[in-house]
Order: C-alpha cells, then sequence, then structure tokens
C-alpha cells in the first residue's frame, strides 16, 4: 500500500497580483522597461534609485514615440549580476481609465518584443 506524504506547496518567486506582459523598446527615466502590468513594473538600470522610504514618482514610460505618466512607488532595488539594478515599481491609485491605458501600452510593448525576436 502506498502512502501519501503532505505535497509542499512549490514558492513564489513574485509576489505579482496581475500577469506581467514582457516588454521591448521601452524605457522610463531609470532605465529599460522589462515587463509591466496593471499593478506596476520591472525596470533594469545603471545605478541603483536612491529615493526616501514611501516615496512616490511619475514614471514617464515611453515606446514607439508615445508616452504614458504613472504614479509609482519602488518595492524592490537589488543589484543584479551583471551589475545592473533591477528596480520594482508598485502603480498607485490607478483609476480604471488609467489601467487600461496602462495595459494598452504593455501589450504596444509586447508588440515590439515580437517583433524584435522574429528579426533576430
Amino acid at each position: 500500500m502506498f502512502e501519501f506524504g503532505e505535497m509542499e506547496q512549490p514558492k513564489r518567486q513574485d509576489r505579482r497580483r496581475a500577469g506581467r506582459i514582457t516588454c521591448a523598446l521601452t524605457k522610463c527615466q531609470f532605465g529599460e522597461v522589462r515587463d509591466m502590468s496593471k499593478g506596476g513594473c520591472r525596470v533594469i538600470g545603471r545605478k541603483p534609485l536612491e529615493l526616501p522610504a514611501g516615496a512616490s514618482v511619475n514614471l514617464i514610460v515611453k515606446a514607439q514615440g508615445a508616452s504614458l505618466t504613472v504614479p509609482a512607488c519602488p518595492v524592490s532595488n537589488r543589484q543584479r549580476a551583471d551589475g545592473k539594478w533591477e528596480i520594482g515599481f508598485q502603480f498607485l491609485n490607478l483609476t480604471a481609465m488609467q489601467c487600461r491605458d496602462v495595459l494598452a501600452f504593455a501589450r504596444a510593448a509586447l508588440d515590439n518584443e515580437q517583433l524584435r525576436s522574429r528579426a533576430a
């Protein structure tokens, strides 16, 4: 007869509440935007983000000549093995319209990623 022990649940690698959309050719004032969701984004920068605890910023995200300004708060700031910095931002108090704009902007950045991978 077989005995089944308790199965260990896999640990989540992140705490995101919304699905991420991979971005390409998308930047903000702190570096390259790697992915976005309706809840936030991940940015790769050359230096650490230096803001006081609890401070917020207006992220100015740009892709294909368009720009989007989103209020955000940094939630992570860690150095990567390549020496660059990975900065996580949580978007703050977005209206339903702003959420739609962020997702539309992220989808356009996804199209950039798909075009870039086809050209490679």
